[in-house]
């Protein structure tokens, strides 16, 4: 799996319109749009640095987009549960009961 990196997005850019632009030339696996970037999921078998060669600069409502490869890890599973500390804050809980009823 390969994490691209898309910069320079409009606002009213969202998941399908970035999956459609890369659509012709790669396989999207997971693709997470937030304000004005993006990462994108591709598959490893994709000729990354053609596609970042073809497609970086590209415009996309209105805007010359930037691509390349990103530098942050990649997850272990598709979306945004690894970020989230759930068993952190489950433990918390009782503790936090606590200090409401104190307040109350």
């Amino acid at each position: 799996m390969v994490k691209l990196f898309v910069g320079n997005l409009t606002e009213r850019i969202n998941t399908d319109r970035l999956k459609e632009l890369f659509a012709p030339h790669c396989r999207v696996t997971e693709c997470d749009v937030l304000k004005n970037y993006a990462f994108v999921h591709i598959p490893d078998d994709t000729n990354v640095d053609e596609l970042i060669k073809r497609l970086d600069g590209s415009t996309l409502d209105g805007r010359a987009i930037h691509i390349e490869r990103s530098t942050s890890r990649l997850r272990k599973q598709p979306g945004m549960s690894d970020k989230l500390p759930i068993a952190h804050t489950m433990r918390r809980i009782p503790i936090l009961r606590t200090q409401l009823s104190r307040l109350i």
